[in-house]
């Protein structure tokens, strides 16, 4: 296996504490420059580069997927700064991250036909809309 991969493999199971460039290179037997060399041959980006995507797309499936709150979402990735996780966050997906939340989750409405005194609540998926525009990262995967 090439040593890119099985240090990307690393990479994903230690995601939140990664190894340092130094001691994941000597894991996989490569100098670190060869290891970015590697990467940027099989991913297009260095180490830290696929680190980066690779912590913002299990982010974004944590909001995707689960309750959790953006701040512990950014902690559980790795992120130390919730400002700099809105940052990448944004910068990666063009959103920040309670945009992309608000765009999932769609404020509900009052119906019209709801009674006076009385709110009759309504998603735009059960009114016969989509819940959220389909995205142009929708799709994107690394590895």
């Amino acid at each position: 296996m090439p040593a890119a991969l099985e240090a990307a493999d690393i990479l994903r199971d230690n995601i939140e504490t990664p190894p340092r460039l130094m001691d994941l290179a000597r894991r996989v037997g490569v100098s670190p420059p060869r290891l970015n060399r590697e990467f940027r041959h099989h991913f297009g980006a260095t180490v830290f580069g696929y680190l980066r995507v690779l912590r913002l797309e299990e982010a974004r499936r944590l909001l995707e997927s689960s309750d959790i709150n953006i701040t512990d979402a950014a902690f559980t990735v790795g992120y130390q700064s919730l400002p700099s996780f809105s940052r990448a966050f944004r910068d990666r997906f063009g959103v920040c991250p309670r945009q992309y939340r608000n765009r999932l989750r769609p404020r509900c409405r009052r119906s019209k036909a709801a009674a006076p005194g009385r709110q009759r609540m309504e998603s735009p998926a059960a009114a016969g809309g989509q819940a959220f525009p389909r995205t142009p990262w929708q799709g994107e995967h690394w590895g």
